[in-house]
């Protein structure tokens, strides 16, 4: 399940980069499109580590008793 983590937390920080690459540089116009994906990135790679860590823990519960 470590595997789900790391591939989360990988979404993750390419989420980041296109959100931080939606803004041009000296206009600072916003790209709406790069915006909404990048977030969407953000939020999938969260749940995806999130539920990965959840199951670790089930499973070395699990493992222990």
């Amino acid at each position: 399940m470590m595997n789900m983590v790391k591939n989360g937390l990988f979404l993750c920080s390419i989420g980041f980069l296109i959100t931080i690459y939606s803004f041009s540089g000296p206009t600072q116009q916003m790209n709406v499109g790069r915006l909404i994906v990048g977030l969407a990135l953000v939020v999938v790679g969260g749940v995806m580590s999130w539920r990965g860590k959840k199951t670790t823990k089930d499973d070395e519960r699990g493992d222990k008793a």
